[in-house]
C-alpha cells in the first residue's frame, strides 16, 4: 500500500465472494438491501436481472462494438445497471458518509499512489482516485468496457456530485464530468445568492 497500484476486476470478484462468505447472503441480495434500498430515489438494478436485449449498444467512434461478454455475469466487478443520476446518488451517499461510516469512506483514500503529476495530478486508491486540478480536488472513479465509458465522483471544493456516462468510447467522460461540475456549482451558487421569495 502506498507504493504501487494495479487495477484488478478479479480482485473485485474475490471481494464479492468474501462478502458472501462473511455475511452469509448472496452478493446480489446485499447490494439490493445495503445499497439500492438505502439510497434515496435510486432505481438501479443488477445486470443479472436484465435480458441481453435490454442493454444499450456500445460504440467506438460511432461504429458498433460487438457484444464481447454477457454483462449479466460480471458479478461484483461491475454488475450494477443504472442511469447517471442514480450513479450520482450512489456516489453522493458513499462519499458524503451517509451510506457507510465516515471512517470507512476515509479508508478509501488511504495509502494512495500518485500515478500522474502536473497541472492535473492523480492519486489511485481503493476503488476511488483523488484528482487535483486548477479548479480544486475531486474524489472519483473512471472506467469503461468496450463501447462504454463512465466517470463519477465529488468535488471537494463545492461538494457537487457528478456522473457522466457514454456508450461510445470516443467520448471523453472527463470533459462531461468537469463541465457538469462547473455548471452545477455555478447553479448552486446562484441559487444560494438569490433572495428568498
Amino acid at each position: 500500500p502506498g507504493t504501487s497500484i494495479r487495477y484488478s476486476n478479479t480482485g473485485y470478484i474475490l471481494l464479492g465472494l468474501a462478502l458472501e462468505k462473511a455475511v452469509g447472503r448472496p452478493w446480489a441480495e446485499q447490494v439490493r438491501t445495503e445499497l439500492f434500498d438505502r439510497v434515496r430515489r435510486c432505481d438501479a438494478f443488477l445486470a443479472l436481472e436484465c435480458e441481453v436485449k435490454d442493454f444499450a449498444a456500445g460504440y467506438a467512434g460511432g461504429k458498433p462494438v460487438p457484444f464481447l461478454a454477457d454483462y449479466r455475469n460480471v458479478f461484483s466487478c461491475g454488475g450494477i445497471v443504472c442511469s447517471p443520476i442514480d450513479l450520482a446518488r450512489i456516489y453522493d451517499a458513499i462519499l458524503t458518509g451517509r451510506l457507510i461510516p465516515a471512517a470507512a469512506r476515509d479508508r478509501l483514500c488511504e495509502a494512495m499512489v500518485q500515478v500522474q503529476s502536473g497541472p492535473v495530478s492523480v492519486w489511485a486508491g481503493r476503488g476511488i482516485n483523488r484528482v487535483e486540478t486548477p479548479r480544486g480536488g475531486f474524489l472519483l472513479h473512471q472506467g469503461g468496457i468496450p463501447g462504454f465509458v463512465c466517470m463519477a465522483g465529488i468535488s471537494l471544493r463545492t461538494g457537487v456530485v457528478v456522473a457522466a456516462m457514454a456508450n461510445d468510447t470516443a467520448a471523453v467522460p472527463d470533459d462531461f464530468f468537469f463541465g457538469l461540475e462547473i455548471a452545477a456549482a455555478e447553479w448552486l451558487a446562484a441559487a444560494k445568492a438569490e433572495p428568498a421569495k
